[in-house]
């Protein structure tokens, strides 16, 4: 063979190959995208929107099983709830028209007596049925250090990326963000400070502690603070205050306290309460990294903001009340008298709330009038839901399985999927879910134990 015969062989096998890989790419890139077209193309013909955005690309790419965080082969253990529990996220959702992914790292600051465990169980079922992991209290404490700051010693460590941190903690951006993904989202809920302080009064028992006398204790408490203060702060107390330290005030600022503000606890902390503009300057850092400060007073106006914001769907919001105050204190002759003394007393919670306060009206205002629409639907979803749960009367397992036939169902809208409740689903929500969480950590991860009995410094709080 002859080189210039030889010389053009080789040019020509090039080419061909060149051609060759050239042909399985476009193959493959069709695959794919025939593939994607399928999956969004069932969500458009479902909600009437389209998928063109790079990000909603990005996420519907991204969606893989949680499964993969583990090696495990049993990572999904059979489970009382194992009907419940997603195989596959994160799921898509449709906020606004717009395909969305849900998102699933979240850090939620439980702030003392503003509905925050109704609001813990929605999220702690919702990494539940996932498989999240979460930031979990050592040993049986119930507390993350509350009223101190959290410390190593803690929580639980663990060898998989944490998810969630829902129980009660001290918010300290620098520390939490060290534990959490870098997308994690900062939520926490507030009420409006007077209505705050009756309920922290009677749910931590001052009355009986400080030994409050007369038969209008709300009015004598505020007029004698120092007096009864100095009474319930004190190491002669102690055993009557259920977690509460020495020297820490449950009627002031106690909002700020769990937003991680200076308020002079413990010594020797600084206070900044009684500066205004170091109070508002602290408060406009929050706002930087809260993607959502909820209102208690607008409850269901908060859960479909976290809704939407959250990317989550109607059934990830179901909810029932959990460990409200059922209490009654005469309304004081001098109620009007009383506030303005405690306006003074816990001024940084006032400021607090009021900013907030207007901060979500203004994301209010920024979802549309359809907002409002979402949340008449919204609750009477939920109270059909509750109703249904209701006249199950489920106690145990047991009973559970007799009542399998019964569901119920909710159709779609344009403000959600078509979805099923189950008697399952029912009994999950009267679930010790904290006692599930802690009992699957200690079957995924039993070295923590031994890990956690190693440690020199001791876990704060209770």
């Amino acid at each position: 063979m002859c080189p210039s015969y030889r010389i053009f062989w080789k040019r020509h096998m090039v080419k061909v190959t060149i051609l060759i890989l050239i042909l399985v790419t476009l193959t493959i890139a069709v695959y794919i995208n025939l593939n994607l077209l399928t999956l969004t193309s069932g969500i458009s013909m479902r909600y009437g929107v389209s998928v063109n955005d790079k990000e909603d690309m990005y996420y519907e790419i991204d969606t893989r099983r949680i499964m993969n965080q583990s090696n495990s082969p049993d990572y999904f253990m059979t489970e009382i709830f194992e009907s419940l529990l997603e195989k596959t996220v994160p799921r898509l959702n449709v906020i606004h028209g717009r395909v969305c992914r849900e998102k699933l790292n979240v850090v939620f600051i439980k702030t003392m007596k503003c509905a925050t465990e109704t609001i813990a169980f929605i999220i702690r079922r919702f990494g539940y049925v996932r498989h999240l992991n979460f930031v979990l209290p050592v040993h049986k404490n119930i507390y993350l250090g509350w009223p101190f700051q959290l410390k190593a010693a803690d929580f639980r460590p663990s060898k998989r990326p944490y998810n969630i941190l829902v129980d009660h903690a001290v918010y300290n951006f620098t520390i939490m963000q060290s534990l959490m993904p870098m997308n994690t989202v900062f939520i926490t809920i507030i009420r409006e400070p007077y209505s705050h302080f009756i309920s922290s009064f009677n749910y931590f028992n001052v009355k009986n502690i400080a030994n409050v006398t007369g038969d209008d204790p709300i009015n004598d408490y505020l007029h004698n603070l120092d007096k009864y203060e100095r009474v319930y702060k004190s190491p002669a107390a102690a055993k009557t205050r259920y977690c509460i330290p020495d020297n820490f005030s449950i009627t002031k600022n106690l909002l700020s306290h769990c937003l991680g503000m200076p308020t002079g606890f413990p010594m020797p902390e600084s206070n900044i309460t009684g500066n205004e503009n170091q109070v508002r300057k602290y408060i406009k850092h929050l706002d930087t990294k809260f993607t959502l400060v909820m209102i208690m007073e607008f409850f269901h106006e908060s859960l479909i903001l976290l809704k939407r914001l959250l990317c989550w769907s109607f059934k990830d919001i179901l909810y029932q009340s959990r460990n409200y105050g059922n209490y009654s204190i005469p309304r004081s002759i001098k109620h009007q008298e009383n506030i303005e003394i405690y306006k003074k007393w816990s001024s940084a919670d006032y400021i607090l709330y009021d900013y907030f306060n207007k901060t979500f009206w203004r994301k209010v205002g920024d979802e549309g009038p359809e907002f409002f629409h979402e949340v008449k639907y919204y609750t009477k979803i939920q109270k059909e839901f509750s109703h249904f749960c209701d006249s199950l009367k489920l106690n145990t397992p047991e009973e559970t399985t007799e009542k399998r036939d019964r569901v119920f169902n909710v159709s779609g809208s344009r403000f959600n999927d078509p979805f099923q409740i189950t008697a399952d689903f029912c009994l999950l929500m009267q679930s010790d879910m904290f006692q599930y969480l802690r009992e699957r950590f200690d079957n995924k991860e039993p070295w923590a134990l031994e890990e956690i009995n190693k440690r020199k410094e001791k876990p704060q709080g209770c």
